[in-house]
């Protein structure tokens, strides 16, 4: 990218500054790549047990199910 003062031409906003498309599109391409390694990692949250947390979770799990 280059500072201001561009004229706006091809690649460039009216702001100056200017993109250069390939590495935008390489930019594009991690982010993509980056997108589906975490798609393909740990499944979301899964529900817990009242064992999961040992005594304390047993005894608050049925005071909160006897409430």
């Amino acid at each position: 990218m280059s500072g201001a003062g561009g004229a706006g031409g091809a690649g460039e906003a009216g702001s100056g500054f200017a993109v250069d498309p390939a590495v935008l599109e390489a930019h594009a391409a991690a982010l993509e790549a980056a997108e589906r390694r975490l798609a393909g990692g740990a499944p979301g949250p899964t529900a817990l047990s009242a064992d999961a947390f040992g005594l304390v979770g047993r005894l608050f799990a049925g005071a909160a199910s006897e409430a």
